[in-house]
């Protein structure tokens, strides 16, 4: 009986140490011939402004804009997800969405004409005002009580006028999907 406790024990000890230091979630690569936004149906370009999120199963679902991350949080909750990832706007490194920086302003072109463009530190995101000439300053706490609402005037000049769930005008994702900041 002893024996069989000692093997036990060491079979959990072994386990765990196999668990330490190795992150349970991590960012996947964009691919743009397969990746489309579950809220929109827009392809999921490798820039600046994709995002992802894991769920607790290791799915990965990838979306073209950190507004319809949001959107998409709205309608399914949060139950689910392991992690979340955004990407530096300057280096397109892959942050966990609670460590990054955030500027908002209306006036700057995502995808889908949310707004908010990512960081991976708040000097660097502080640069990007200074360049852009303006914006507000958020962490990942403050996203949660953002209003999440597209610029439907930068969308109709940006896509056209096809419908984004129903009421909302969206591409159709052949449509170029902004450019940075103008």
């Amino acid at each position: 009986m002893r024996k069989i406790t000692w093997i036990v024990f060491a079979s959990l000890l072994l386990l765990l140490a196999a668990g330490c230091g190795r992150e349970e979630y991590a960012a996947v690569p964009i691919d743009e011939q397969v990746d489309k936004c579950p809220v929109c149906n827009m392809q999921v370009k490798d820039n600046a402004y994709a995002v992802q999120l894991q769920l607790k199963d290791y799915r990965t679902i990838k979306f073209d804009d950190l507004g319809d991350l949001y959107v998409w949080k709205q309608e399914h909750g949060t139950e689910d997800i392991g992690a979340q990832f955004v990407r530096d706007y300057f280096t397109l490194e892959w942050l966990h969405l609670k460590d990054a920086f955030y500027v908002y302003d209306d006036g700057i072109r995502t995808p889908m004409a949310f707004g908010m463009v990512s960081f991976k530190d708040e000097p660097s995101a502080e640069r990007f005002m200074q360049e852009y000439g303006g914006g507000t300053l958020l962490t990942a706490v403050q996203l949660e009580e953002h209003e999440w609402k597209s610029n439907m005037d930068m969308m109709e000049d940006m896509h056209g006028s096809q419908q984004h769930q129903g009421e909302e005008k969206h591409g159709d994702g052949q449509a170029e999907q902004g450019g940075g900041h103008e």
